[in-house]
Formats: structure tokens, sequence, C-alpha cells
């Protein structure tokens, strides 16, 4: 049985989560597939060399057992190595592919009171702000219009680290949209 790739309709999506009196303005949802990010930059080398020494632990463990095992060997060794290695694919593939889903379940709206974004990969989880309770709000331009539209300021995040576990950020906004002066203009004219 092959599986149908479902895509979520933006504004669909936001009209679910609309009280009375409220009005759609504008539904998008983020840049969709693989994206390599600026921590990429970082993270990727960290990525090979973890990798590379799970990869050499689990090599040497494993080749001290073989041909037979030495009296001196712990089998425990061996498997002590294998979240490391989970941990390396996480790093160099895994997290591109989480951070893929996520973005491919998340869709961004406007109306005239509030923000709301609708995501999640395992469960829906909507956050929502009204536009008049927005202290700090900036435009991200990137190439051919995209950019991001930041709804907090990162003394608003009470704690959370910048970026998720899955590669993409923690901060509140509209990620990688198309249009994103418009909608930053738009977000502005409102507050």
């Amino acid at each position: 049985m092959v599986r149908e790739k479902v895509r979520l309709v933006p504004q669909i999506e936001i009209q679910k989560e609309l009280v009375a009196k409220e009005k759609l303005l504008w539904a998008g949802c983020p840049k969709q597939g693989l994206l390599f990010r600026h921590h990429d930059l970082y993270l990727i080398p960290f990525g090979v060399i973890w990798l590379g020494f799970a990869i050499f632990w689990e090599v040497i463990v494993v080749g001290h057992y073989l041909p037979e095992p030495s009296e001196t060997a712990d089998p425990l060794y061996p498997i002590l190595g294998l979240p490391f290695l989970l941990i390396g694919i996480y790093f160099l593939i895994g997290r591109f592919v989480l951070d893929a889903k996520v973005r491919a379940q998340t869709v961004y709206g406007l109306t005239n009171e509030r923000v709301i974004i609708p995501s999640g990969l395992f469960g829906r989880r909507i956050e929502s702000q009204f536009i008049s309770e927005l202290s700090d709000l900036f435009l991200v331009e990137a190439k051919e219009g995209r950019g991001s539209v930041v709804l907090e300021s990162e003394a608003e995040q009470n704690g959370k680290p910048a970026l998720s576990f899955t590669g993409g950020s923690n901060i509140k906004q509209f990620e990688l949209t198309e249009n994103a002066k418009f909608i930053h203009r738009l977000i502005q004219t409102r507050c």
C-alpha cells in the first residue's frame, strides 16, 4: 500500500481555529523539504566527528571479540556504543528529516486579532497570541521574498533554548514564508 502525502491547506487549517468576529487576513506555511540553516555549518562537522568516534569505538570493541571473545572483554561495551551511533546518525541525517516533517505539518495564520501557528508531528499544538500583545516584531529577510517574521524576542522565550530538538527554531515566528515583508507590514498595521 502506497501512503499518500497529505498537504495541509493553510486557509482551512486556520479557519478551524477562528473565534466569533475574527477574520482571516493571511495564511501560509514555511518552506517545505530538506533545509540547511546557518547553524548547520557547525553541527554537521560536529556530527561527523561524533559519528566517526562512535563507529571507531564499535569497530575496536567488536574487533576485540573476533574471531573469538577474549576473557577480559566485557559484552556490555558493544551495546554502550549503540546510543552514540544513533545520536551521530540523528545529527547527520535524522534532524533534517524530522525538521522537514515538522514544517510540513505547520501552518501560519494572521487574523484581525491574533497570530495563530498550528503545528505538531505527533499531536496538534496551537500557538496563538493577540497582535496587541506583541512586544517585539521584526523581519529577517532572505532571498526571493522569503523571510521570517519574528514575533517574540529572545528575552520572552522564558528559558527555552533557541534551537529545538529538530534543528529548527524555538522562537515564535512565521519562519521562511513567502512575501515576508508583506506579512510584517500587515502585522505592524494591526499593532
